[in-house]
């Protein structure tokens, strides 16, 4: 009836385990009299049986195939049946009650069964065939020709009841629209066991299996016999099973495999690949299912562990899949480059080439002379690196480096003209013109000072003490820094390269403009201001 592969809900696959397929082999539902119980079993193993469910019930039947997705009991104690869920070991899925006013006690919903998709429910007492919907709502009710009524069972086609006359049983059969067609007697080779009270066919061999007793009075409802027999015929094998039992139904399922979709089947592809849509289970492929669905999923694993070399979305691990995996310090699973986590799966840092936070750049090499530093900050003069191609020096400690430049040093090459002249100050002109008449003798020519006088009156040499001239005329004219007499005050005079006359002021160096002392003040005064610039930087990176 089955294969192994067969798809089913949890419960069912555990009953298919307890009970596997076997050539010429019946599977049945058992109910244990009084004891609350339902049980698998197998004709090949008739005093073996597994216990499925546990409820209060008489019978109990399961009907894929018939187009139920539920086990079914029937309980006339309560009188009431009621539905289950195959592998849910206790309770109740619904409960219903007989009749349109919710007939009660005595009624005695006895057995039951499924057949073409329809819940029909014995009741004992009133010799009825109840007929209901998989949800309940009561679709008829069918009055069997005998008094009581016992068991029923479909073969898939037509239903058949089990009806005491008083002394033994016999048989009734229906077509799809529940007309009668026929009346059959018990099969040969019954004995005293003459009281089939409820049975149940099996497609495999043919033929039916039923509950017997001696049947007297027609109050025998438990046994523990069961004979396989043919309807119309005679029994072929006597069973026995381990405990009183008062209810055999159903345990039938859909054939997985066999390329036809029945009741609990998600599909049935009749191969067993499973790396299509449907799996050998007849099961639907989806992700977790523990095979590779072939051009759909990239991995399966079959587990909910995310992080692991297959995502639960049947990936495999990819920065920004949204799941941090080994290797990736963090997974946003976004485009967004510049948030907290960068596309390359990183924590955002200086270096990674991506303008993030207070950095002013990042252009992701380990530069740091270019136009952007290691620090990720624009190269600037004062930074303290210095910037290739643009600056000579970043040094604030470095006297020698002012603006990023370097100060040019020059060569100090003097050319003393020393003019020194000692006169008396008697007979000079003090008008200054050629007029005046002295009021002594005018010394003619200049004295230096080794007292050698040359024909244009200039002398040369000695000390670099101040300049005096005298005139053709005998007028003298003074510098700023005339002297007394006896004393010498030097004005030196140099001339850079260029022969241009320089004034130093003692620096050594120059500075544009050819004033040095002038524009080193300048320099210092904008370093100062690069300093107190960069400082307030430091101090405010923001800019505020």
């Amino acid at each position: 009836m089955f294969k192994s592969s067969c798809s089913l809900p949890l419960g069912v696959a555990t009953l298919l385990l307890i009970a596997p397929a076997s050539a010429d082999a019946a599977k049945a539902l058992l109910s244990e009299r009084n004891q609350s119980k339902v049980h698998a079993w197998d004709s090949t193993n008739p005093g073996s049986t597994t216990l499925l469910h546990t409820t209060q019930c008489n019978d109990a039947d399961i009907n894929y195939a018939e187009g139920s997705d539920r086990g079914w009991i029937a309980e006339h104690f309560s009188d009431y049946f009621a539905r289950f869920i195959v592998g849910n070991m206790n309770g109740l899925d619904a409960q219903y009650n007989l009749g349109q006013n919710g007939l009660t006690h005595y009624h005695y919903p006895k057995h039951i069964t499924v057949y073409n998709g329809e819940v029909i429910v014995t009741s004992r007492n009133d010799g009825t065939l109840w007929r209901y919907t998989p949800d309940g709502v009561e679709l008829g009710s069918v009055k069997l020709p005998q008094t009581l009524g016992q068991g029923t069972a479909t073969d898939g086609q037509e239903l058949y009841a089990s009806v005491w006359t008083g002394a033994i049983s016999q048989f009734v059969r229906y077509d799809d629209q529940f007309a009668l067609q026929e009346t059959i007697a018990n099969p040969t080779g019954l004995g005293n066991n003459n009281n089939v009270f409820d049975f149940v066919y099996d497609p495999e061999t043919g033929h039916f299996f039923g509950l017997a007793t001696s049947g007297e009075g027609g109050t025998g409802t438990q046994t523990t016999t069961v004979v396989e027999f043919e309807m119309g015929g005679a029994v072929v094998d006597t069973l026995t099973i381990p405990f009183f039992a008062d209810g055999i139904g159903r345990n039938e399922l859909a054939i997985c495999g066999d390329g036809v979709v029945e009741q609990n089947e998600a599909c049935d592809d009749g191969n067993d690949d499973n790396t299509d849509d449907c799996l050998d289970t007849c099961v639907a492929a989806s992700c977790g299912d523990g095979f590779v669905h072939d051009g759909v999923e990239g991995c399966d694993d079959g587990n909910n562990i995310d992080d692991d070399d297959c995502t639960n979305a049947c990936t495999l691990p990819a920065c920004g899949d949204g799941v941090v995996q080994m290797g990736e310090a963090c997974d946003d699973g976004n485009d967004v480059d510049d948030d907290d986590c960068t596309n390359a799966c990183a924590l955002p840092s200086c270096g990674d080439g991506v303008l993030q936070g207070e950095e002013e750049c990042d252009d992701g090499d380990t530069v740091d002379e270019d136009d952007c530093t290691n620090a990720c900050m624009n190269a600037v003069c004062g930074d303290g690196v210095v910037w290739e191609g643009v600056e000579e020096c970043d040094d604030v400690e470095d006297p020698m480096c002012v603006d990023c430049l370097f100060v040019v040093e020059t060569t100090d090459t003097d050319t003393d003209t020393d003019t020194d002249t000692d006169t008396t100050e008697t007979g000079v002109d003090t008008t200054g013109d050629d007029t005046s008449t002295p009021d002594e003798p005018t010394t003619a020519g200049t004295t230096d000072d080794t007292g050698t006088t040359d024909d244009s009156g200039t002398s040369s040499g000695g000390s670099d003490t101040g300049v005096a001239t005298t005139s053709d005329s005998g007028a003298t004219t003074d510098d700023s820094s005339a002297t007394t007499e006896g004393s010498e005050a030097d004005a030196d005079t140099d001339s850079d390269s260029s022969g241009a006359a320089v004034d130093e002021g003692g620096c050594g160096c120059a500075a544009p403009g050819g004033d040095s002392s002038r524009g080193l003040a300048l320099g210092l005064l904008a370093l100062a201001g690069l300093t107190s610039l960069r400082r307030r930087r430091r101090e405010d990176p923001a800019g505020a």
